[in-house]
């Protein structure tokens, strides 16, 4: 499971991490095409003084699962 931190002091990494993410589940399919990812963004919770309205404590982006097609992306 990639497990992301999309709060605002990673915004500049964060097409960074897309490519990353993309490569490395690449990688892991050529390797082992049974290997299960999936992906979690985690932010702040919607409350106090880090937190905005708009944010959330986790969502889950892509569900695990062995299909190398499956959309893994933030911001879809």
């Amino acid at each position: 499971m990639f497990v992301l931190d999309t709060t605002g002091s990673m915004e500049s990494l964060l097409s960074t991490i897309r490519q990353r993410v993309a490569d490395i589940r690449a990688a892991i399919a050529g390797d082992a095409a049974d290997v299960a990812v999936g992906l979690l963004d985690v932010r702040d919770y919607p409350y106090g003084r880090a937190g905005l309205g708009t944010d959330w404590p986790w969502l889950l982006r892509s569900p695990v699962t062995t299909d190398p097609a499956a959309p893994a992306t933030l911001y879809e």
